[in-house]
């Protein structure tokens, strides 16, 4: 089998190559697909249990601190009472002093609650706003899983399908060719490795021209390694 006869089989070998190529990669980004939103409804699960304990936690900072406002407010009103009680003009200007002291205890941890308050609210959004990215990459998720599940078997047909051409051609190889070609698929990839001249002077991989005296080899059914 000389050059000419072989090119047209060698170009039939790198479709072949190519096509099995390209569904390998197909069925790939399917799966690495999954396998992203995967990871990324895992992550939006995570935040959103990460929001849910603030939240749990700012509920109780809340609890305690309105806890503390009603103790004050109680203390505000005892030492009220301890006022009209009072014996002596010291007694009464030190209960004066002492609630003044407690008012501004008491509108303190009023501010601080109501500061509280707004910090759940603030959460509460974000819980909202984490809950609807989680349906959302859910919802993306299924979507992948529904195309991986139409697609893969059809890709698996067509890969079984092209591997089945591709030893029908690799069995018309001659046998001085079939040791060359074996290793360059097993070296570089069939796609790549073992390509026909273009236009009779140019390498079929890189492009490059090609030296005339290796043209001539090729034409006369050598099998020739690109210098480039």
């Amino acid at each position: 089998m000389n050059g000419k006869e072989l090119a047209p089989l060698m170009d039939e070998l790198r479709r072949i190559h190519q096509q099995i190529a390209d569904i390998s990669y197909r069925e790939r980004m399917l799966k690495r697909s999954v396998l992203l939103c995967e990871s990324e409804v895992l992550a939006a699960k995570e935040e959103l249990a990460t929001k849910r304990e603030t939240l749990r936690e700012s509920l109780l900072d809340v609890k305690q601190k309105e806890h503390e406002a009603a103790k004050a407010a109680q203390e505000l009103e005892r030492r009220k009472e301890q006022l009209n009680l009072a014996k002596s003009d010291r007694e009464y200007d030190a209960l004066k002093i002492q609630i003044q002291l407690e008012e501004k205890k008491s509108d303190s941890l009023a501010d601080l609650t109501l500061e509280a308050l707004a910090s759940v609210d603030v959460v509460d959004n974000e819980i909202k706003l984490a809950e609807l990215r989680l349906r959302e990459k859910e919802d993306s998720l299924d979507k992948i899983k529904d195309a991986q599940a139409r697609e893969i078997p059809k890709l698996s047909v067509d890969l079984e399908r092209a591997r089945r051409r591709l030893q029908e051609a690799e069995s018309r190889l001659p046998c001085d060719w079939a040791g060359v070609y074996n290793r360059c698929v097993r070296d570089f990839g069939g796609e790549e490795a073992f390509v026909a001249l273009t236009n009779g002077v140019f390498c079929g991989s890189c492009n490059c021209q090609v030296p005339v005296e290796t043209v001539m080899k090729v034409c006369s059914g050598s099998a020739i390694c690109c210098s480039s």
